[in-house]
């Protein structure tokens, strides 16, 4: 088997069973290597948010880092779908700080960054999201860790609206 491979079928694992320190390093290395943010990137959320404060706090950080340097004039290839993994490196920044710290002043800043967003608007993203292998999971993550938010956020509720989920 080979070692891109073992990635692969390890960012896969769920359950109760699952290695989180094993599946979020897997899916650490295929954000590097191949991107893809819209399967990576949810999973690498969830399991830094099982695995604790500090696991989440990286996580933001390292999604920070991607959407800095992802190329904003660039886009997807055809068969990645539409949209670009710079606007989803925002939304998971937006999605693991708002699960920390949801009074969190940046986030307002953020929120207006991703509705707002010069290149790729949030139908854009909602179809990058909507199109991934993991759909479910970003549904999951925007809904129980922003859906409680939505009533005393308004930033959250816009952009939970700008991303078409009323």
């Amino acid at each position: 088997m080979e070692p891109h491979e073992v990635l692969q079928l390890t960012r896969w694992s769920q359950g109760k069973g699952v290695d989180h320190v094993a599946r979020a390093l897997s899916c650490t290395v295929l954000c590097l290597c191949e991107a893809e943010l819209d399967k990576n990137g949810p999973i690498l959320a969830e399991s830094c948010l099982a695995l604790g404060d500090e696991a989440r706090r990286l996580a933001e950080l390292f999604f920070v880092w991607l959407s800095e340097t992802e190329d904003l004039d660039g886009g997807w290839d055809a068969d990645d779908g539409p949209g670009s993994d710079q606007p989803l490196a925002l939304l998971l920044v937006f999605v693991l700080r708002a699960s920390a710290a949801p009074d969190d002043p940046r986030l307002v800043e953020l929120a207006d960054m991703l509705v707002t967003h010069a290149v790729h608007p949030p139908d854009a993203v909602a179809a990058a999201i909507a199109d991934s292998m993991r759909a479910e999971l970003w549904h999951d993550l925007m809904k129980d860790l922003l859906g409680p938010l939505r009533a005393s956020h308004a930033h959250v509720e816009r952009l939970v609206r700008a991303l078409g989920r009323a």
